[in-house]
């Protein structure tokens, strides 16, 4: 098995190229293909050796033709492979058979195409890559730039805006068509690339492999990638923690946001965690950033490409020449939950001796057009808000300043980002005639966005940053099952009834309401008299998980009477909703009061892995989905942000003089859960604790019910 990032370099960094597939018509307007890249490699300086190979030329671009693979007179470190899908192959067994360190396959007709033969192509492909140690870019892709080397092994459009500017951003997309597109707009915005690759069907080297060799680039300072799927998420989460270790940005524009993943299933959980939570679950664990768009995915990602300063919160200081974009951004803060404090009285004393008397010295502060006329005021300003210990960032918005005031400003900017200790993010929404002044500030590491919610996104995104550098990731690949909870599962299968599932629980230390698997109503009576009214009963049978559908719940029995009817009601319920169900037994169990409900829930995807739920019970589980999702397992951190983030939190936390629950409790809960979760994810389906009872604060917190799945 070829080890992560095996063999990248040959195809990103090679010494020589040899090209198949390329033609010496070269009166075409303009080039596809292989001969496309040849156009390219030879336009953009490439120093090693280019070797054209088509029998019918003797040259072409006034480079030596060859015949074929053999007759080079070295082996290459690449082949670029632009012909016919069914020829590939035979071409692939002569490269390996010589040494041919990489490829790059441009030709389609593979796992895409819906013909059955040419999909055992590809895998045929991966099979040859595997034997022989020969990587693969591709097939069905643009190829790649390695753009501070000249390595211009790409076919694109995006190229017809001129050269790729270089940069730090090494950009690996699954679809050509969005290179090319992003390719273009990064022109315009001035955005510069250490790398542009284009991946195709990942057949051979996927994300992973291409992510985990460029995160040790010395030119690559963010990682940005367009997914479609990933292929192995068990390489991807090792090639993302390892960017989280050397504090590279990895940003992501991921589509495939439905929940197609999430059918009728057992458990609440798995109802609410579709595929796509599970993705962003991963994310979150792994310090991976999901963009909303491929144009914020640009934007921030140049911003995060040059040296940022720490950001100790997200409170602005926001300077505006327009008051109707102070208030666009009052109410953008208000959403990305970030706050533009009052100003402090010194600070208001200061600002007033240097503003004019119309003026209104307030957070934000709108110079109006007086700033056009003294730009110096600017500077003063800004200086004056920085000393206020309330201010985490200067946000300067230029919208509505006119053209003729652009070079002024961003003079003045950039003697302020020279000298300012805390962060300046400039939000300038405005159209071409504000692009040079843009790009200038940009090229002098000053962030500078055209829509005012990708700054304020940035803004989030820095401070997050900043706080995540003193909380390394702590992953675990690898870990010591419990044995006792593999035994316990030995021979089991589908949905385990409540009373076994709580079972499970207990041998992870979760907590569990005192209870007995009645088999008669004698038993049920004595459990109820030692340990004391009242009690619930409930069905205890596989055949029925949802028990309160089937009338098979009663809460709240008081004594012997009541016990002896609930009992006889259960059983006559259970009879009647299900034909033939097996009873196990009927649950008797200590009744928690005073208590809070909530839920933990675990959904384990077979790719991705098994994903943490928490949220509190009854309505807000079900209407609202006030949930949070973590994949598993969790640190104590992790399992406390869990419960914290939340929108309820406040119901456990004293909401207006109410009594505050044992959160402590609950993220112990949450954190053993994780632990069965990792331990038992190649057995465990779904699982469900709902309700979790949480008593007032230091009292602890109980299992009333659980329901389990296996595989």
């Amino acid at each position: 098995m070829l080890k992560i990032g095996q063999g990248v370099e040959k195809i990103l960094a090679p010494k020589s190229i040899a090209l198949v597939g390329v033609s010496g018509d070269t009166g075409k307007a303009s080039f596809t293909g292989a001969t496309g890249i040849l156009a390219n490699l030879h336009k953009s300086g490439y120093k090693g050796k280019i070797y054209p190979i088509n029998p019918k030329y003797p040259e072409i671009f006034g480079l030596q033709t060859y015949a074929n693979l053999s007759s080079l007179p070295e082996v290459p470190d690449l082949l670029v492979v632009g012909i016919a899908s069914q020829n590939v192959l035979p071409l692939l067994q002569e490269a390996a058979a010589l040494g041919v360190g990489g490829c790059i396959i441009i030709s389609s007709g593979f796992a895409e195409d819906e013909s059955e033969e040419n999909k055992q192509l590809q895998v045929q492909m991966v099979e040859l890559c595997q034997k022989s140690g020969m990587r693969v870019c591709g097939p069905n892709c643009l190829g790649i730039g390695n753009v501070h080397d000249n390595v211009t092994a790409i076919t694109s459009v995006g190229l017809n805006a001129g050269p790729l500017n270089p940069g730090g951003i090494a950009l690996v997309s699954q679809s050509g068509a969005l290179v090319s597109s992003m390719i273009a707009k990064a022109k315009d915005k001035g955005i510069g690339f250490s790398y542009v690759i284009s991946s195709g069907n990942d057949a051979d080297l996927d994300l992973a492999d291409y992510i985990y060799y460029l995160v040790e680039d010395r030119n690559t300072k963010v990682i940005a990638a367009y997914i479609e799927g990933i292929k192995s998420p068990d390489k991807f989460k090792k090639a993302a923690a390892l960017c989280k270790e050397r504090g590279v940005p990895l940003f992501v524009f991921k589509v495939g946001r439905s929940a197609k993943g999430a059918k009728a299933v057992q458990a609440h959980t798995g109802s609410i965690a579709g595929e796509d939570v599970t993705v962003n679950s991963m994310f979150e664990k792994y310090g991976v950033t999901r963009m909303d768009s491929l144009d914020e995915l640009l934007e921030i990602s140049q911003a995060f490409s040059v040296p940022q300063r720490d950001c100790s919160g997200t409170r602005l200081g926001v300077i505006t020449v327009s008051g109707g974009t102070g208030s666009i951004l009052s109410d953008l803060s208000e959403e990305y939950n970030m706050q533009m404090p009052e100003l402090s009285a010194e600070t208001a004393r200061q600002l007033r001796e240097i503003l004019p008397s119309y003026t209104s010295i307030s957070n934000p502060v709108d110079t109006t057009a007086g700033i056009i006329r003294e730009p110096e005021n600017l500077i003063k300003t800004a200086r004056v808000m920085a000393k206020d210990d309330g201010i985490d960032v200067i946000y300067v918005s230029l919208t509505g300043a006119p053209p003729d005031f652009e070079v002024q400003v961003v003079d003045v900017i950039l003697r302020l980002n020279a000298e300012c200790p805390k962060p300046v993010v400039v939000g300038w929404y405005s159209g071409s005639m504000n692009q040079e002044g843009m790009k200038r500030l940009q090229l002098n590491n000053v962030p500078c966005f055209n829509e005012l919610d990708t700054s304020l996104q940035y803004i989030r995104l820095l401070a997050q940053r900043t706080t995540s550098k003193k909380r390394p990731l702590k992953v675990l690949f690898d870990s010591p099952s419990n044995a006792s909870g593999l035994e316990f599962l030995k021979g089991k299968k589908g949905v385990l009834n409540e009373f076994e599932s709580k079972n499970l629980l207990r041998k992870y230390g979760i907590p569990v309401v005192e209870e007995i698997n009645a088999q008669s109503l004698e038993e049920a009576k004595g459990f109820a008299e030692r340990n004391g009214y009242p009690v619930v009963m409930k069905v205890n049978s596989d055949d029925i998980p949802h028990k309160t559908e089937a009338g098979c719940v009663i809460l709240g029995v008081k004594n012997a009477g009541e016990l002896e009817k609930a009992y006889l009601t259960i059983m006559s319920n259970a009879k009647a909703y299900k034909e033939g169900a097996k009873i196990q037994g009927i649950l008797v169990q200590e009744m928690v009061l005073n208590a809070k409900e909530c839920i933990i829930g675990v959904k384990s995807d077979p790719h991705f892995g098994a994903v943490l739920m928490f949220g509190l019970g009854g309505i807000f589980v079900e209407l609202l989905k006030d949930v949070t999702f973590r994949m598993a397992p969790v640190s104590e951190e992790e399992a406390a942000e869990m419960v914290k983030n939340i929108k309820g939190f406040q119901m456990l936390d004293g909401y207006r003089q109410q009594p505050k629950f044992d959160v402590a409790a609950i993220v112990d809960t949450v954190q053993k859960v994780g632990r069965l979760a990792y331990d038992l994810r190649d057995q465990l389906s779904e699982l469900d604790i709902n309700p979790l009872m949480v008593l007032e604060a230091a009292k602890g917190a109980k299992v009333a019910d659980a329901l389990i799945v296996l595989n």
